[in-house]
């Protein structure tokens, strides 16, 4: 007895004390913390539930919970009470009835378009998480994590999203946006590849566990919502959002059903009613920014672009056969905020302009205007060394320091901003600007788009983006109705111009063709033969409805030519391929890009190859001179550097007068395009995707739902956001076109 601790000796004393009192410990403690009567014994056990005691009453049940799991039945016992208990908590949990952004129920007939924003949703999964289903979520977070806690630093979270905006998109300052995104970086390189192409950019965890850490969190915040959707179908946060987003990635209606059964997503109904709610959103908004109060001086930019779609039929019936619907098509974009308060805005209006193109039929052309400047000439050069060197770094050595090595990004020259610009979809015109008529229609539907009448919208300067045939119908048009006293029949205060990637895709096609060769003549050493070379057949290069592929290819072979007239000059040419770039010291690097060009890249390679009697080395520099500056006019408009952009022009204007076919011509950093390529973009998205969604083509439904939603096609992507409030990723456009 002398070893028993004195607390246990006390414990043994009083359980001896309570049962000659004929009391158990049980019914004891049933008394201590039931009985109500005595004002004692509530003051004794006060501090058992409270911040002072509450750690130690959670110790005590876990005692108990370890005397229940040493045995078989005590561990079934155990795990039903728990059951019992944790069922009753979730049954005991309110959800927020209110409609908001951020709330978990949202009306198809109250949805506006910043519900949609990677803020909203972000807000709506914390309100899950800290509101609605707490308890349901860190099980479900714990068992799949198996009990690890995340990291203590978390990713830092990318800024520019938009919750706390105005609830009007049309209100937002000039450069904003609201059609953030977040994906996950693609671990396929052709997958990269092909959403780069779509101006999508990525960010990417920090390590493998926040990978994790993020997946699960995804996942059980998508659990705790279909959870809650099963229940109450009001709760419908993540459901609405999951059905634009299924719809906008082609999900058909039979699939849709499904995972609407599977409470994934909400009814396709809903879906099209919430779409009908935010073409009405969409078009205030496009009334709203082409308001005089906005700019009564100077209209946003507007692209447009014809569309031709084939309506197949195939049971035909009176008034029911195919046809082909010609229509047209195009958005406004707001010109930068900052850009105009660092213009004089006294300058920016129509009397200017019309004064100023007085003078256009008598100005002088200096052709010295159009010729490269000696500045110019030795950032050309520079070009040519980014362009080398890159083709030797990547497929055959690396310097070994990369500090005084040659750079494979030329210099900046004159970069614009890469702010996102706000941009605003158009209703699809059932007019067609395939002609003189139909530009004016198409005039007429974009001016009713505006909501302002023919005096206000003719008599404000309109700057817009079209193709050479749009533009001259135009002309045509303008011409027939001239002279005229009255703006809305003369219009006078439209100004086109050409868009760059036009200007970029009608030219690399002449440059393209003009090198192709002839593929009938096996002693021809045209570009068709590095393409069978590369394993692409040269049939299916030039084909006018894929320019980028076309840019692609372009590229394929410049970069071969130049990897080859690298090998020459390493002297390797007849040693075998190797897969693995070799390490060189950097200034035999430095020297070798330099070597190359002066044999093959420079004005005096062009002269001397001149000078032989075979045309075959002339035909090879001439050639590597066209592409590289196909190649550098794409990246400087990825680049979205203008300069390095109107350098490229300036050498077309004078090599447009040799090439035939031409000769009538009178963001985020590093993903920018043109105008017109996001149009053409958006023209495929709604021909090719939206258009197959299995009822067949309906104009009607292209026109009204998808044409002024087509910016929600960027919620397609179904892979898990990296951030819970996220950054934005669209593609940045080129503001000043050609």
């Amino acid at each position: 007895m002398d070893d028993i601790p004195s607390n246990i000796a006390k414990a043994v004393l009083i359980c001896k004390q309570l049962q000659g009192m004929n009391v158990t410990p049980k019914e004891f403690i049933d008394l201590f913390l039931k009985s109500k009567k005595s004002t004692e014994l509530a003051t004794r056990r006060k501090l058992w539930f409270n911040q002072q005691g509450a750690n130690s009453t959670i110790s005590l049940l876990r005692i108990i919970r370890d005397g229940f799991m040493g045995n078989s039945y005590g561990q079934g016992r155990w795990k039903q009470f728990i059951a019992e208990e944790a069922s009753q908590i979730l049954l005991d949990t309110k959800v927020n009835r209110a409609t908001s952004d951020i709330a978990p129920y949202m009306s198809s007939q109250h949805v506006t378009p910043l519900y949609f924003t990677e803020r909203s949703k972000g807000k709506r999964e914390q309100a899950i998480i800290q509101d609605d289903c707490p308890f349901l979520y860190n099980i479900i977070s714990t068992y799949l994590n198996d009990g690890i806690h995340p990291p203590a630093d978390p990713p830092p979270q990318i800024l520019n999203d938009s919750l706390g905006q105005p609830s009007d998109p049309a209100d937002l300052p000039l450069e904003a946006d609201t059609r953030g995104e977040t994906m996950e970086m693609p671990s396929d390189a052709f997958e990269a590849q092909i959403f780069e192409s779509e101006g999508i950019a990525y960010a990417s965890e920090k390590s493998s566990a926040h990978q994790r850490f993020r997946r699960n969190h995804h996942l059980a915040t998508t659990i705790c919502s279909m959870v809650m959707f099963s229940k109450n179908r009001r709760n419908n946060g993540i459901q609405l959002h999951n059905g634009i987003r299924f719809l906008a990635c082609g999900v058909s209606e039979r699939v849709n059903n499904y995972l609407h059964k599977l409470a994934l997503t909400c009814s396709r109904q809903t879906a099209i009613d919430a779409l009908e709610t935010l073409a009405i959103h969409a078009e205030g908004s496009i009334k709203r920014v082409m308001s005089l109060s906005k700019s009564p001086t100077l209209g946003p930019f507007i692209c447009i672009d014809n569309l031709d779609i084939m309506e197949k039929v195939h049971k035909v019936a009176v008034g029911h056969r195919s046809m082909m619907y010609h229509g047209t098509w195009g958005y406004l974009q707001l010109p930068n905020q900052k850009l105009l308060e660092s213009l004089d805005q006294s300058e920016l209006n129509l009397n200017t302009y019309l004064q100023a193109i007085k003078d256009v039929p008598s100005m002088p052309i200096d052709p010295q205007a159009f010729m490269q400047t000696p500045a110019e000439e030795d950032l050309y050069y520079d070009v040519w060394l980014s362009q080398i060197a890159r083709v030797l770094q990547e497929y055959i050595a690396v310097p070994a320091e990369r500090e005084g090595a040659i750079s494979t990004e030329p210099p900046v020259v004159e970069q614009i901003s890469c702010q996102i610009p706000s941009i605003y979809m158009l209703k699809l015109m059932d007019e067609s600007d395939d002609s003189a008529e139909g530009i004016g229609q198409v005039m007429e539907s974009v001016q009713r788009q505006s909501g302002l009448t023919p005096e206000e919208f003719f008599a404000r300067l309109q700057p817009m983006d079209a193709d050479l045939a749009t533009i001259k119908n135009f002309n045509s048009l303008r011409d027939i109705r001239s002279p005229s006293d009255f703006d809305e029949n003369n219009m006078n205060n439209i100004i086109f111009q050409l868009g760059g990637a036009h200007t970029l895709w009608n030219i690399a096609q002449t440059i393209f063709t003009t090198h192709f060769g002839d593929p009938s003549n096996e002693y021809d050493l045209g570009a068709w033969r590095l393409l069978e070379g590369l394993g692409i057949p040269h049939d299916k290069v030039l084909q006018k409805k894929d320019f980028t592929l076309m840019l692609q290819q372009l590229e394929l072979v410049h970069k071969a030519t130049l990897y080859y007239c690298l090998r020459v000059v390493m002297n390797i040419n007849t040693e075998p391929v190797s897969l693995d770039p070799q390490q060189l010291p950097t200034a035999e690097w430095n020297a070798i890009i330099v070597e190359c060009y002066n044999r093959f890249c420079s004005p005096q390679a062009r002269a001397r190859a001149a000078d032989l009697k075979s045309p075959k080395q002339h035909n090879l520099v001439v050639r590597l001179q066209e592409f590289s500056t196909v190649v550098e006019a794409n990246n400087a408009m990825k680049a979205g550097d203008i300069g390095r952009l109107m350098n490229v022009w300036k050498m077309w204007s004078v090599m447009a007068q040799s090439l035939p076919g031409l000769t009538h011509y009178a963001g985020r950093p590093g993903h920018f395009v043109a105008k017109d390529f996001y149009l053409e973009n958006c023209n495929y998205w709604l021909k090719f995707f939206f258009n197959r969604g299995g009822v067949g083509t309906d104009i009607q439904r292209l026109k009204e739902l998808y044409s002024t939603n087509i910016i929600l096609r960027e919620k397609s992507d179904l892979s898990e956001p990296q951030e819970l409030i996220g950054p934005s990723i669209t593609a940045d456009v080129l503001g000043d076109g050609p």
